[in-house]
Order: C-alpha cells, then structure tokens, then sequence
C-alpha cells in the first residue's frame, strides 16, 4: 500500500492517504472493466453484483443487451458505443460521456435532470435530450426549499407533458 503524508490534521495527528487506493477508485476494477471488453455474452454470463467500471474507455464498443444494472459508469467514456438494449437500471452515469452513442430501448423511463440556476448540465443531457423522446427539458431551481416545493408541478407533471409532446411528433 503506497501512502502519502498530508501533514498533521486539525488534531495535530500525522494524516497519511493511501494513494493505491485513490487510484484503484479513479480507475475502477480493471478485472470488471477487461471481463467487458472480452464482450457481452461472457460479460453478461459472469459478471459481478455491482461492478465498477469507474473511469473506462469503452468507446466504440458494441454493448448491444449487456447488463450494466447497478454498475458504478461514473466518467466512463462511451463515445459512439452501441448500448441498445443494454440493461442500465440503477446505474452511476455521473459524468459519462456517451456522445453519439446508441440508446435505443436501453433506458425505459424519462429522465428528468435537475440543476441549480447557474450550474451548467452535464453535455450528455444536451445529446441524449436532441436524439431521444424519452430525455424531458432540464428543470433549473434556485434552492432547495424551492426545488422540494416544486417537485411535483415543476418537475414531474413537467416531465411527463414534455415526453408526451415529444412522443406525438
């Protein structure tokens, strides 16, 4: 275990920061990023519980049906990926980056995104809102005392009009 000094804490205590760790979360488990790049069926037919993707260069792959339910794709790159199909519930896409992939019949519910006035959304909305019926216009609150207050006429009914709408064209 590789670790690094910080210097004392507000106790005066020596703080020490484990550094293999760090990096092993940065860039996810590399046994789980590599059983997905031998493809989907064996990925599918052995893979783990939660798995960690964290970080992963998938791009151009064809993850045509894979099961990535409840798996960590936080910063995945999944540029020109093919997820159609692709099981996704519950899924980290915290920074994904999924420009011009395929997402067909991979997400069957609206997405709704929620951001603070001022805050910019993340560019895979922006993509995803153009491409897909099913990605609702970004809702902006100001705080959150409003956004709880809002949450029902704002965000959901708004959602749910919105991917109406969209559905009609």
């Amino acid at each position: 275990m590789a670790e690094v000094s910080l210097g004392p804490n507000v106790n005066g205590r020596h703080q020490q920061f484990d550094t293999d760790a760090c990096l092993q979360k940065l860039l996810g488990n590399k046994k789980h990023i590599e059983l997905l790049k031998l493809g989907v069926r064996e990925w599918n037919k052995s893979r783990p519980d939660s798995p960690d993707l964290t970080g992963a260069d998938l791009r151009s792959l064809d993850l045509r049906g894979a099961a990535l339910g409840r798996a960590d794709l936080n910063d995945v790159q999944v540029l020109e990926a093919n997820l159609r199909n692709a099981n996704l519930g519950h899924a980290n896409l915290v920074d994904a980056y999924m420009r011009r992939s395929d997402l067909g019949g991979a997400v069957r519910v609206p997405i709704q995104t929620i951001i603070q006035r001022g805050q910019r959304e993340f560019a895979m909305f922006k993509d995803l809102f153009q491409a897909y019926s099913w990605v609702a216009t970004p809702y902006e609150y100001d705080d959150v005392a409003n956004l709880c207050a809002s949450l029902d006429s704002s965000v959901i009914a708004a959602a749910e009009i919105s991917i109406q709408t969209r559905n009609a064209r």
